[in-house]
């Protein structure tokens, strides 16, 4: 139990962070879980917490986001990926 007050403490802090920053939420929150979790979970956890972060930041600032932008990125990153 403490262990998940002290993420949800920590989270709340690295939202902070990251909101008024515009980065290192992650990577504090990351710090935090390689303390207090088993190695073995951090990742595949820090994962899932990044996209639903992302996902729903995505989701909340849809209307700001350049398609066109976007259109032109994608297709780059898919060339630039690694197989």
């Amino acid at each position: 139990m403490d262990t998940a007050l002290t993420l949800v403490g920590v989270t709340l802090v690295a939202t902070m962070v990251s909101g008024a920053v515009g980065m290192g939420g992650g990577t504090i929150l990351a710090a935090a879980m390689a303390t207090l979790l088993p190695a073995r979970s951090v990742v595949p956890l820090h994962g899932v917490v990044q996209v639903c972060s992302n996902s729903s930041r995505g989701l909340l600032l849809w209307r700001h986001i350049d398609w066109r932008l976007l259109a032109l990125y994608v297709p780059l990153q898919l060339v630039g990926e690694e197989r």
